[in-house]
């Protein structure tokens, strides 16, 4: 296929769709497709508006003030478009927000996601001081009283990190060693169970 963003990923995610009944899983779990706008967002989102336009049927929107949950979730970060999302009254997408949108309306970003290394002193090794988790839970805790998910960039790429993450209760942990996250995340599932 062609590396293209409908190419890639929204005609696999529709198979999926099809395959399991109007779900990417065979779950009711919604699929989050973040999208990363390197430049130019206004009119990068123009053509994205385009692109996802056959693929509405299985997208979240927001419709009539209100998010209306379907099989994949698509947000945009990067240089994100955030005017021109926020004045649609009906849309296929969301963004992805920073902390000062921490506690901000679930409906435009259902998502926080921050850097890492500025905000907390711990850079993956040793113990993870007191006042680092009280900061990570504090932030965890006021974005989930929002109904906003949590995911922070450039962390420590080790069990350990992804351990403490897993703990605080972070919704998505990013990593360039998706096999490794794979292992143990599934690890960690089964010892809760």
């Amino acid at each position: 296929p062609e590396k293209t963003l409908v190419d890639m990923y929204l005609k696999p995610l529709a198979e999926e769709v099809r395959t399991h009944g109007g779900t990417v899983y065979g779950t009711k779990q919604e699929v989050i497709l973040l999208v990363d706008i390197k430049a130019n967002g206004k009119e990068a989102y123009e053509q994205l508006q385009k692109d996802l336009k056959p693929f509405h049927s299985f997208l979240s929107r927001f419709r009539r003030g209100r998010t209306v949950q379907r099989a994949v979730k698509v947000i945009l970060s990067g240089d994100r478009p955030i005017q021109e999302v926020a004045a649609q009254k009906e849309r296929f997408v969301f963004i992805d927000g920073r902390t000062e949108n921490l506690g901000g309306d679930p409906n435009l970003y259902p998502l926080i996601s921050e850097s890492f290394l500025p905000r907390f002193k711990y850079l993956g090794t040793g113990a993870f001081g007191d006042a680092d988790s009280k900061t990570l839970t504090d932030f965890v805790r006021k974005a989930h009283a929002s109904r906003q998910l949590v995911r922070f960039w450039a962390t420590p790429e080790t069990p350990t990190m992804w351990s403490i993450l897993f703990d605080h209760k972070v919704d998505l942990i990013g990593t360039d060693k998706q096999t490794d996250l794979a292992s143990f995340l599934s690890s960690k599932l089964k010892l809760k169970r």
